[in-house]
């Protein structure tokens, strides 16, 4: 590689998609590559919602100017002194986030959880990009005949499924499970998922987080109430609160009766504050 730039998005300040802006930057130097660094040439990379509230400021780890994208495939084209598993030419994908490998957590093998480790686009430069470089520990290797589009989503969007299914989850054969967001990257994979896709009866239900206001007088704060129409119990913060109901009923100004201490208030939908829709109609 002798290219001294590179394309890449650039995210200066947060805000709405116009913050993010195609610039020349510099590339990584093969040269400069630490012990287990590797420097991959991408070939995809997917644009997960992570990025819309990264990009929104609500990611506190984030370091600005950032490059973002974590759901990264490509080619290595240089290795550091100390890299063990891997050579240039392999075919790889990122797993979100650069683990420490040192951690109580990490020996146990529950590096998703690694306190000490990066993030792509937050504390380290991610996919948006045509260059991008990882600790050898945050990559996992492409099988042939995977392209490179399918592979890169594999760890955020499929893992993330199988994970939520499998192990915190676990379900079982035969069992009903509720899929929400099921038009979603996440949903889509944890229909697809086994025992749930050939086993398991799926329930597929849109949803989409609100905002509800109501009686304050009834309301205090410190209780927690639901929705009587069945939805999922919410948590009550002075006269407003939130809550997760099915998409096709959450409409701006649809109205509930909220319960709270045996007594029923009238509730409102004010605004969908965090989420846009998940799910599809």
């Amino acid at each position: 590689m002798n290219r001294k730039t590179m394309r890449a998005v650039m995210m200066r300040e947060f805000g709405g998609p116009e913050r993010l802006r195609l610039e020349e930057v510099p590339a990584p130097e093969p040269s400069g590559l630490r012990e287990r660094e590797v420097l991959i040439r991408v070939r995809a990379v997917g644009v997960c919602y992570h990025d819309i509230i990264n990009r929104s400021g609500n990611l506190p780890r984030t370091r600005l100017p950032t490059i973002l994208g974590h759901e990264i495939a490509g080619e290595i084209v240089a290795i550091g002194p100390a890299v063990q598993d891997f050579r240039p030419g392999d075919r790889v994908a990122t797993v979100q986030r650069v683990h420490c490998g040192r951690c109580d957590l990490c020996r146990r093998g529950r590096t998703t959880l690694c306190k000490e480790g990066v993030f792509f686009g937050e504390e380290i430069p991610g996919g948006y990009a045509e260059y991008v470089v990882s600790e050898e520990q945050g990559l996992a290797r492409i099988p042939h005949g995977i392209p490179f589009e399918e592979g890169s989503i594999c760890a955020c969007t499929i893992g993330t499924a199988l994970h939520v299914a499998r192990t915190r989850g676990g379900v079982q054969l035969d069992e009903t499970v509720l899929i929400t967001g099921a038009s979603g990257g996440v949903g889509l994979h944890a229909i697809q998922d086994r025992p749930v896709a050939r086993e398991g009866n799926v329930v597929i239900r849109p949803m989409m987080y609100v905002a509800l206001t109501y009686d304050h007088r009834i309301v205090d704060g410190r209780e927690a109430g639901h929705v009587t129409s069945g939805s999922p119990s919410i948590t009550l913060k002075k006269n407003i609160g939130l809550a997760y109901l099915p998409a096709d009923r959450a409409a701006i100004g649809t109205t509930f009766q909220v319960q709270v201490r045996n007594k029923l208030s009238e509730a409102k939908i004010v605004r969908t504050p965090f989420y846009k829709r998940i799910g599809g109609a």
